[in-house]
Parts: C-alpha cells; sequence; structure tokens
C-alpha cells in the first residue's frame, strides 16, 4: 500500500512538472472535520475555499511553510539582538525576503491554473479580490506572530514595531499584485525567463517605497525608522492597488 501510495505522489509531482504547475506539499492524514464550504456564493465561495484548505493542511490561517518561515525569522532577530541600531531593519530585511516565496508559492497562484475561477459568472475583479482576501489576512496574521516577538528580542520601540507590521502587510499587497501582473503576460514556457521577470517587477514595484521611506526618514525628523516603514507602506499599498485596478480583467477569461 506504501509503495501504490509512493508511486502515485511521485507521477502527480512529475505530472505538475510537465504541466507547469505548482506542486502543493499536502499532509499525508488530512484534516477533514466538517465537510463543505459552510458559507460563500459565486466569487466569495473562493474565498471559503481557501478557509477550508488552510484548515486542513495548517494552523488556522497560517501555513506550515509560513510557520516554519516566521520560527526562522524569530530566530534570526537572536543573532541580531547586539546590533543596537538596524537590527530591525535587517530583520525586516530578511523577513520580506523569505516573503517573496511564500507569496509566490500562496493559494492564489495555484487557483490560476485550475478553470474554475475563470467559470465563476461573476465581475472579474470581485473574482480577483476574492481570491486575495485568504493571503491578505493569513499574511497580516503572520506579521503580528512574526513581529511582536521579534520587537522584545532586539527591544524594538512600539511605534517601530507597529509601522514594521504595516509595511510586512504592504509588502504582501504588492508581492501579490506582481502576481497579478506576471499572469497578465501570459505564460512562458522557459521557467527561467519567468522567475527573471517576476523577480525583475517587484523589484520595480519595491524600489519608489524603498525611495520614499529613505527620503522620509532623512529629510523629516521622525523618531526610530518610522520614516522608513511609513514610506514603504505607502508606497507600496498606492501602487498594489494601481497595479490591482488596471490587471483587474485578468479572470475574466481563461
Amino acid at each position: 500500500m506504501d509503495l501504490l501510495q509512493t508511486a502515485e505522489l511521485a507521477q502527480s509531482a512529475i505530472t505538475a512538472k510537465k504541466e507547469g504547475q505548482l506542486a502543493e506539499a499536502s499532509p499525508k492524514n488530512v484534516k477533514v472535520g466538517k465537510i463543505g464550504l459552510g458559507k460563500g456564493l459565486g466569487a466569495s465561495a473562493i474565498y471559503y475555499k481557501h478557509k477550508v484548505e488552510n484548515r486542513r493542511s495548517g494552523v488556522f490561517f497560517i501555513s506550515n511553510m509560513s510557520l516554519l518561515f516566521a520560527v526562522i525569522i524569530i530566530a534570526f532577530s537572536f543573532f541580531m539582538k547586539m546590533a543596537e541600531d538596524g537590527a530591525i531593519i535587517a530583520v525586516f530585511a530578511m523577513g520580506t525576503y523569505m516573503q517573496l516565496f511564500s507569496v509566490a508559492l500562496g493559494r492564489f497562484n495555484r487557483e490560476l491554473i485550475k478553470p474554475y475561477i475563470y467559470l465563476i459568472p461573476e465581475p472579474p475583479l470581485k473574482k480577483l479580490l476574492y481570491s486575495l482576501k485568504e493571503g491578505l489576512i493569513a499574511d497580516s496574521i503572520e506579521a503580528v506572530l512574526i513581529f511582536v516577538p521579534v520587537a522584545f528580542i532586539i527591544g524594538a520601540s512600539p511605534l517601530d514595531t507597529v509601522f514594521c507590521i504595516l509595511a510586512r502587510i504592504s509588502f504582501s499587497l504588492l508581492f501579490t499584485a506582481g502576481n497579478v501582473l506576471v499572469r497578465v503576460f501570459g505564460t512562458v514556457s522557459s521557467k527561467v525567463l519567468i522567475f527573471f521577470f517576476y523577480f525583475f517587477s517587484l523589484l520595480v514595484l519595491a524600489i519608489p517605497g524603498v525611495v520614499l521611506g529613505v527620503g522620509l526618514m532623512t529629510f523629516l525628523p521622525l523618531p526610530g525608522f518610522l520614516g522608513v516603514f511609513l514610506g514603504m507602506a505607502l508606497c507600496n499599498v498606492l501602487l498594489s492597488l494601481l497595479v490591482l485596478y488596471l490587471c483587474r480583467g485578468l479572470l475574466q477569461y481563461a
């Protein structure tokens, strides 16, 4: 029986790789619990479907991969504790780099390679927002779970901690918008070109926020690193909303 299960998993992974799909690592014993979505009609069913999937494969809204990343970031903060200046910036930079991969492997991208989201008779923008809702809520919870302990470990101020969490959430929105932007240009057979365009797009989208954050910290008398986090959060949110609005027709056609 174990041999058959191993062969089935291997065949599924090979098939997913040939079709350019994202293979999701599911637990061997899935926590089923109650059956059915319970709520949701039309586009909103996408969000409740994601909630059920998270409940069965993770802890509340947080996936196992995100929990692993959170533990690594918190552990890294112990090494940065000795750095009196810039510790929270260093931890934030590392967390943002890891967040890039967690957002890229989120449920939204896996949803786009299936036909169901395109067949729902709802406006494409409404479907897009509901498909992103679960990821943004999970990333918000994850930001609090990471940077509250980090703040205690490195001794960051409450003000820096709050705006660090807001900046973290804004990068989640920005990376999600980058995923949408890449999808608009269709699929490319070369995985190298896909990842290059993905990282290049995110770099271009992130630069204005970094520049604004450094500018606010340099020219405004704001305490701590408030200027950096505030500038990045404001610019990231505005750019993300602009990209999502311009790409609002993504889910109209497969």
